[in-house]
């Protein structure tokens, strides 16, 4: 008996095995959206490390203005006693810092008014370093990417008019 064809149009042949995505082609494509959200979530945790860095720096700058303006106000002489995170205080006992920056006030970065290494939970560390009684001071920035990381031996940078590198 000779072979059969199937002469019906190709509309109207089964469609068994095209009803849908296979397993494989499944799995591909969710393989696939794991790894870009890997890539999205990681680009963001550098974005984020990066804003922390900025706020510090930034909260830094404040500080060293604000001596810059003490030094300004009296001849040259590094502040001896700073109010807290409040920076300097001028003559009236009012301080430099019109206010403490975002940053600190929230917890984000620390502020150590003896020049030495960070500690606790924050993101961002500022320590004042007078040199000697004027005009030089130094201030060390400490960033890293999260509270949970460990902080490095030496500063980020630094701000301030003392020779200390990197500068910020």
């Amino acid at each position: 008996m000779p072979a059969r064809h199937d002469n019906r149009p190709a509309r109207t042949r089964s469609r068994t095995h095209e009803a849908g995505f296979g397993v494989i082609e499944l799995i591909v494509a969710m393989v696939i959206l794991a790894i870009l959200l890997a890539a999205i979530m990681l680009s963001f945790r550098g974005a984020k490390s990066s804003t922390y860095a900025k706020e510090t720096k930034a909260a830094a700058s404040a500080y060293a203005q604000a001596i810059g303006q003490y030094q300004a106000d009296h001849a040259n002489l590094n502040p001896t006693g700073l109010s807290g995170t409040a920076g300097p205080l001028n003559l009236l006992g009012k301080p430099y810092l019109r206010a403490v920056p975002d940053a600190v006030a929230g917890g984000r970065v620390s502020v150590s008014l003896a020049c030495g290494a960070p500690a606790g939970g924050s993101f961002g560390h500022i320590s004042y370093c007078a040199q000697g009684a004027g005009p030089a001071f130094d201030i060390k920035v400490w960033t890293r990417a999260s509270a949970s990381e460990g902080w490095t031996p030496a500063p980020t940078c630094h701000l301030g008019n003392a020779n200390a590198i990197p500068r910020c």
